[in-house]
Parts: C-alpha cells; structure tokens; sequence
C-alpha cells in the first residue's frame, strides 16, 4: 500500500510538472519567445557555472527552511501564511544580536546570532498560536495581518534601534566578519556559504521528527483526526502549537540565513556596501 500511495504521489507530482511546462511554453510562445531559448538562458543563469551554482544554492536554503517548517505545520493540521513576517522577525532579532557578537569566537558567534533568529521566529508564531489555542482566531487570518505588522517593525528597526552609521539610510551598520558563515572557497566569486548544511541537515531533522518519534506520531494523528487522537490522549491543541511554534524556528532561521547571504555579499564585494540594506 505504501509504495502504491508512493506511485500515485510520483505520477502526480510528473503530471504537474509536465502541466505547468506546457503552460509556461502557450505563454512563452503568446509572448513571441522561443521556450527552448527560455529554457536554455534558465539553465544557464542557474547553472551555467560554479558561480551560478553557488548563487542558487544560497537563496535555496531559506526556501528549503521555509518548506519544513510548512511541512511541520501542516502535518498537524494547522495551516498558516505567516512565513513572511516570521522570517523578517527572525532577521531582525539576529541582527540585533550579530551587530553585537563581534568580540566572540567565530563558531560561538555564528550559532548566536542563527540561534537568535530561530527565537525570532518562534515568538512571532507564538502571536499566530496563541490567538488561535486561546481566543479561536484562524491562525490563516492571524498570520496574514501579522506579516503585515512585521514589515512596519521592521521599517521602525532599521530607522531607529538598528539604523547603522549612515543616518540617512534605512539599513544597519555591516556585520562583524565573525557572525558570518565562512563562504566554501572553491566556488568562484564565493557565492556559496557554508549555511549550506543546513538543508541536508534540518530535512534529516524533520523526517526522523515526524516519522520515528511519539512526537511526530501525536503531531500527524493531531492532523489527521483530532478527535481520535483526544481519544487516543493527545492534546491536538497542545499539538497544534507546537507545530506552529516549530515552523516560525524555521522561518526565523530562514531569516538569519538571508543575512548571512546578503553579509557575505558585501563582504567579498566593496562596492555593494553602500547599497546593502540587512533586513
């Protein structure tokens, strides 16, 4: 039975493939562009070269992040779309604390300023769990106002708090090189960091989370059947939270991760320090 629903899930999966190719190509070719040309200029800006590789694969972590903690979420039955705010709150509380990590250790610094930005995440889910666990708010509605809520924390942030140096630039002071993850030199124009990891790594996580663990089991019966698992002693609620909670780590790391990137840019490229804006 497992590997007929895994059949059913693969043909799908290659019928939306295939469908959403065929579409792109009728508007490609309603817009008078050969979709073979489309293809090849997306594969070469892709992966054209080592320096494009490196480039995909960094803006790939915080999606992949972001994906997870959906994947975490869902599973227990608690669909939200407050990622967006969730990774800019990330991104802020680890700014604030990388501005100030400058005197740690490499290692010590990196794992700070990450962690900073998983609890980032977490307390602004937490607003999306909370109203929904205690007050019946739909954690869809919640988490949409709250992205919105988060952009203007932002903008105050980076005009007040967090503003760098230049006061007439919305953005902060540069990262001390220590709260960064070191670029992997052999990629050419060192465009790929060493954050990297996380994606093998926190995928590995979430797997073994959702199918070897009571935890994961008390999370997936929470999605599947909240009343069965009330009966079953599981506190769908409780469940849901968590979940929720969860997904804003991720979230809140993906944020961290988008600094790293955008640090490491500027780094290794002096002429965008003038325009980098960190959150």
């Amino acid at each position: 039975m497992r590997i007929r629903n895994l059949s059913t899930r693969a043909l799908i999966t290659g019928g939306v493939i295939v469908a959403a190719g065929l579409i792109a190509s009728v508007i490609l070719l309603a817009s008078g562009v050969s979709p073979a040309a489309a293809l090849s200029a997306f594969w070469a800006g892709t992966f054209g070269n080592s320096t494009n590789v490196g480039t995909t694969l960094t803006q790939a972590v915080p999606l992949l992040l972001v994906a997870l903690g959906w994947i975490v979420s869902t599973r227990a039955g608690r669909l939200h779309v407050g990622y967006p705010g969730q990774v800019i709150m990330g991104g802020s509380l680890a700014t604030a604390v990388g501005l100030h990590c400058g005197a740690f250790p490499g290692p010590l610094a990196v794992v700070a300023t990450a962690l900073a930005g998983i609890v980032g995440g977490m307390l602004w889910a937490g607003l999306t769990a909370w109203l929904w666990a205690s007050r019946g708010v739909l954690e869809i509605i919640s988490s949409l106002l709250l992205n919105l809520v988060a952009v203007q924390v932002a903008a105050w942030l980076v005009r007040g708090p967090l503003q760098g140096p230049d006061a007439h630039q919305p953005q902060s002071a540069t990262f001390p090189p220590s709260t960064i993850w070191p670029s992997i030199g052999s990629i050419p124009g060192q465009t790929l960091s060493a954050d990297i990891v996380l994606m093998p790594v926190c995928a590995v996580i979430v797997v073994f989370l959702l199918s070897r663990t009571v935890f994961g089991v008390g999370l997936r019966a929470s999605g599947s059947n909240g009343q069965a698992a009330r009966w079953s002693g599981i506190d769908p609620t409780r469940s849901g939270v968590v979940a929720i909670l969860i997904s804003g780590g991720f979230a809140g790391l993906a944020g961290a991760a988008l600094l790293f990137a955008a640090s490491l840019i500027v780094q290794v490229s002096p002429r965008a320090r003038g325009t980098r804006d960190a959150i």
